[in-house]
């Protein structure tokens, strides 16, 4: 039989303690003032259900719940906008391309693609009206009948019953302002539709409209999150209980983003050794996979010792079996753990010396450990120095940032390779014991997770010791997916990918010039997400700085923009990192950038002199493009060379 137990430790020390288009149909909806209006027949809503296969499924919309898009280049006003209207929601994301008439290096009839960013928001109508009148696209949530809910894209999609068909389909999208985008590669008779906030519906009932004319074979919206990936069935999952997995219980999007990044990839190779160095793992509990023997540091022989049921707890997170209806899921299954144990006292507190602590990293480094959990504090060198040696050793090293609620404990503030993480609680706030400082790199959940207990028990439990194998078991899951990624590599992936959650109470920054992300010393980099650290590619920084060196001329109307190969603007990043309308002499502008690697091209224009240079640029791992602007004469001259600088 299962036993839950509510257990908080506190970080082991040694004096340790171990521790749319837009609106769907609805009178309350009427925008005053507002671009986004929709005068339509009450008796034709086409809301609150969709067709599959010719048949109507029925949806529920979730009151005070919705969906927004928006130009990538708008988003400091629309965090602005959800801060003064003090709305809940998720970290914005990026969500891909949608089309507009290109007006630059192009003909005025050709389409290029601008970068959208999504979210989500929650509040009462009164509240959230001011966001969404704004809005590139916005449309409600609805739940469907397993439950999930789904957010409404501003796509949507129609098949031909014949290609003769496709005039009709471009006269009704003329007619209801909705953006024909083209056909599917490889769907025969396919056509996507994109919806704005001039369109007449959101995409479910434009959708609905078009297949009701009885014109096409079918339409569809595309729907995110409509689909039932088989995650979990463990029970407490589907109580609501493994909340750090997936969180259905306060905040949809306060958890580690598990059930995605298992569309990547399901399990972890038996070829990456995680070493948990802790009280000790039992190795004989049902719901662990995978465990070696392991090592004890105290008497230095195998198997470990359990001395506490600390170390079974951190195990549980990394590698417990999912889907066998027992217990937890770990983040890490199919990897190899590897458990050193050292010596508890009967309060948590690490009994062994310095020098059997020494021992157990060292363990860990010679016998093929990747990743080494530590969710504890030490307060001696000679550990520290162990540390620095599995970090030189291209170990990857997480440390529990301590349960305090103060200063990051040592050794986890002593070498900033290590990846130091934090606790947060269900609603995205850091937890009340977290340690927090400069040294903090990302949060996890921490407070009233589940996890496995010696004797085949599950237990609940609190603190920072249970939010650091969360971010193990992530770093083990990258060396999964990508073995020949270096220890940084994999920081980077996961520090840089954090989720942005709780902005509004916790602003997130570039706290020094050479920060290659925002960040906040209550959340780090921000919170975990596995599905994002798992991605084929993922973004680095570019920063792009203009100077004006001229003698005493002022460069008026500057700006900056970022392009691909074909012209097609990525991004004006003036708009983003507003600066002056004028850079007088010694002034200077830069502008940061999140840029996937590719070849593009970057463009500086002082327009009232009317002088521009271009520079093309093979983007990889991050860098740095300076343009110096020296013009002294009239007519202008313009500008030096501009100089690209890889990292």
């Amino acid at each position: 039989m299962t036993r839950f137990k509510n257990i908080f430790f506190p970080l082991l020390l040694l004096t340790i303690i171990v521790g749319g288009c837009t609106d769907f149909i609805s009178d309350e909806l009427n925008f005053e003032n507002s671009t986004i209006t929709r005068s339509v027949d009450s008796k034709m809503s086409y809301s609150d259900y969709y067709w599959l296969e010719k048949e109507k499924i029925p949806v529920q919309k979730v009151e005070g719940k919705y969906q927004i898009m928006y130009y990538a280049s708008d988003a400091n006003i629309f965090s602005e906008k959800i801060a003064r209207a003090n709305l809940e929601f998720e970290g914005i994301k990026e969500w891909g391309k949608c089309v507009y008439p290109s007006t630059k290096k192009a003909n005025s009839n050709t389409i290029k693609f601008t970068d959208l960013k999504v979210t989500t928001i929650q509040g009462d109508y009164n509240r959230v009206s001011s966001v969404l009148s704004d809005a590139f696209y916005w449309a409600p949530y609805y739940k469907m009948k397993n439950g999930n809910e789904i957010g409404i894209t501003n796509l949507f999609y129609v098949k031909l019953k014949s290609e003769t068909n496709l005039s009709i389909l471009k006269e009704l999208a003329k007619e209801n302002a909705v953006e024909l985008i083209g056909a599917d590669e490889f769907l025969q008779g396919c056509y996507y539709l994109a919806c704005t906030n001039l369109s007449k519906r959101n995409a479910l009932e434009m959708a609905n409209l078009f297949y009701e004319s009885g014109l096409f074979e079918f339409a569809s919206p595309s729907l995110s999150g409509a689909g039932n990936v088989d995650c979990i069935n463990e029970p407490l999952f589907e109580a609501g209980s493994l909340w750090h997995l997936g969180n259905n219980l306060t905040k949809s999007y306060v958890h580690v983003n598990y059930c995605k990044s298992r569309t990547i990839i399901s399990q972890g190779s038996s070829d990456v050794i995680v070493a948990i160095i802790d009280t000790g793992v039992d190795v004989s509990h049902r719901d662990l996979y995978n465990v070696l023997p392991g090592w004890d540091a105290v008497t230095q022989t195998t198997p470990n010792r359990v001395r506490g049921a600390h170390g079974t707890m951190v195990a549980g997170f990394i590698g417990a079996i999912p889907n066998n209806s027992q217990g937890v899921a770990g983040i890490a299954y199919g990897t190899t753990i590897l458990p050193i144990s050292f010596a508890v006292n009967n309060l948590g507190g690490i009994i062994s010396s310095d020098i059997t602590m020494t021992r157990a990293i060292e363990y860990a480094v010679n016998n093929g450990a990747k990743v080494i959990n530590c969710s504890w504090q030490y307060d001696s060198t000679l550990v520290g120095e162990a540390i620095k040696s599995a970090l030189d050793n291209g170990c990857v090293v997480v440390f529990a940032s301590g349960n305090g609620g103060g200063a990051i404990s040592y050794p986890a503030n002593s070498d900033s390779r290590i990846i130091v993480v934090g606790a947060i609680d269900q609603n995205g706030n850091r937890a009340s014991f977290s340690n927090y400082g400069n040294q903090l790199d990302i949060v996890a959940p921490g407070e009233n997770v589940y996890s496995l207990y010696p004797d085949n028990t599950t237990v609940m439990g609190s603190g920072t010791s249970f939010a650091a194998p969360q971010v193990t078991g992530v770093a083990a899951m990258v060396l999964s997916k990508y073995p020949a990624l270096t220890a940084s590599e994999v920081r980077y992936r996961i520090e840089k990918t954090a989720q942005k959650i709780t902005s509004s109470v916790y602003p997130y920054t570039f706290q020094t010039l050479a920060a290659f992300a925002t960040s906040n010393n209550q959340m780090g980099y921000g919170l975990l997400d596995s599905y994002a650290a798992l991605a084929p590619q993922i973004p680095y920084l570019l920063k792009i700085t203009i100077r004006n060196l001229s003698n005493h001329r002022p460069m008026g109307a500057f700006n900056v923009n970022l392009y691909n190969l074909d012209w097609s603007q990525v991004q004006d990043l003036t708009e983003i990192s507003p600066g002056y309308g004028t850079l007088f002499t010694g002034e200077e502008f830069t502008a940061r950038y999140d840029l996937l690697p590719g070849s593009y091209y970057a463009e500086a224009t002082a327009e009232m002199d009317g002088v521009e240079e271009d520079l093309k640029f093979d983007f990889v791992k991050g860098g740095e493009i300076t343009f110096e602007y020296f013009n002294t004469t009239y007519p202008p001259v313009g500008w030096g060379i501009p100089v690209y600088s890889p990292n």
